[in-house]
């Protein structure tokens, strides 16, 4: 007879109140490292959610927010903005004020690269 495990993974977000609900899926989030970010206080994170179909969100935060062993930011994001990579070829990400926008690149004349590897433009307000 087989027998299946279910393993839940718990995290503290606030011990002070004892808040403990589970992970069930571990996003995986990497911030953009721009030097003109934190001039503005502000933090770029791609946040990679799914297992099978993935999603790649953008969220624009206020500088100094923090994350839980979750994943989950101790405020919400200033905006967010899905990236649909069947869109086309990505070439950069584009910060206005807190508008957030993608640059494609036309046609294919090189390889895609990575999501998490696009330079991050700041732009005046």
């Amino acid at each position: 007879m087989a027998a299946l495990a279910l393993l839940t993974v718990s995290c503290d977000r606030d011990a002070a109140e004892n808040d403990t609900r589970p992970c069930h899926d571990l996003d995986i989030l990497t911030e953009y490292k721009n030097p003109d970010l934190p001039a503005q206080d502000k933090m770029l994170v791609l946040r990679q959610s799914g297992f099978q179909d993935k999603a790649f969100i953008l969220e624009l935060y206020a500088a100094g927010t923090t994350f839980d062993t979750c994943n989950r930011s101790s405020n919400e994001p200033m905006t967010q903005l899905l990236v649909d990579p069947e869109e086309g070829a990505l070439q950069a990400i584009v910060l206005k004020g807190q508008d957030l926008q993608l640059v494609r690149q036309d046609g294919d004349p090189t390889p895609e690269r990575p999501i998490a590897d696009l330079s991050v433009r700041v732009l005046p307000d």
